[in-house]
């Protein structure tokens, strides 16, 4: 009976621990796939809006959208 009884427990604990280490792995992945999907589109937006506002040509760009 006792060996019944350290069985599950080694089994739960391995479990827990197996789990815990999973679900790091899947937050670290989730976290990359951000990184790689929102911040590049954000930093591309940023620099084209300073490559406009600090273009010759940025008056005649707004006066061609108001039209």
């Amino acid at each position: 009976m006792q060996a019944l009884q350290n069985f599950k427990t080694y089994f739960f604990r391995g479990l827990m621990a197996l789990l815990s280490t999973v679900l790091a792995v899947w937050r670290f992945v989730r976290f990359c796939f951000f990184l790689q999907r929102g911040v590049p589109n954000r930093i591309n937006l940023g620099m084209v809006r300073v490559l406009v506002y600090s273009s010759p040509a940025y008056l005649y760009i707004i006066q061609r959208k108001k039209v």
